[in-house]
C-alpha cells in the first residue's frame, strides 16, 4: 500500500487515498453496490470519484467509506 499524502488537492484525492487503503476500487466498490459485479462496481466508483463526471456519492456512501477507512487506519478522509 502506498502511503497516503497528508495534504490533498480536494474532497476527490482524500476519497481517492481512502478507496486505496481499503484495496481499491472493485472491493469497495462491491462494497458500495453490492447489486453490481466487481467490475461495473469499481468502475462506477471511480467515475463517483471524478469531479468532471456526474455521477457522484451520496453522503451515506461517502461517510462509509470515511468510516471504514479510519478503521483501516487511513485517515485521509
Amino acid at each position: 500500500m502506498n502511503q497516503p499524502s497528508l495534504f490533498h488537492e480536494d474532497v476527490w484525492q482524500a476519497l481517492r487515498d481512502c478507496v486505496s487503503a481499503l484495496g481499491g476500487s472493485k472491493k469497495v466498490g462491491v462494497l458500495l453496490r453490492p447489486e453490481l459485479d466487481a467490475q461495473t462496481a469499481g468502475r462506477w466508483l471511480l467515475d463517483c470519484l471524478n469531479p468532471e463526471r456526474k455521477e457522484k456519492l451520496c453522503i451515506e456512501q461517502a461517510l462509509l467509506v470515511l468510516r471504514e477507512s479510519r478503521i483501516a487506519g487511513c485517515h485521509s478522509g
